[in-house]
């Protein structure tokens, strides 16, 4: 048996965003992998995210099914390099309950 280590669930999604590191200013261009009430992963291919862990920053989504909620806050726990691709693992600094009643109903569908 496989224990869910994750506190809530999460979904799929594949939203395009714009991903700004808050201490460069710096800017890229990537894609919204899942996201939970706690936390997000998103897909970006630019090296920065090689060497990033505890970098803050802000994601803003395009076209987001909560657009309240489309601007997303967070540190990075992690980084994961897929042939030069990362998926970017992010901690929101607290939970959003309208990410979580969303993905809730997401899920029972």
């Amino acid at each position: 048996k496989i224990n869910n280590r994750r506190k809530y669930p999460r979904i799929d999604v594949s939203n395009t965003c714009a991903i700004h590191i808050k201490d460069s200013g710096e800017t890229f261009r990537g894609k919204l992998y899942n996201i939970s009430a706690n936390g997000f992963a998103f897909i970006v291919a630019e090296q920065f995210f090689a060497d990033c862990k505890g970098k803050q920053l802000m994601v803003e989504v395009d076209h987001f099914m909560l657009p309240e909620q489309s601007t997303l806050e967070g540190r990075i726990i992690r980084s994961s390099d897929n042939d030069g691709v990362y998926i970017v693992g992010c901690q929101m600094p607290e939970d959003n309950f309208a990410i979580m009643n969303y993905v809730e109903g997401a899920n029972r569908e």
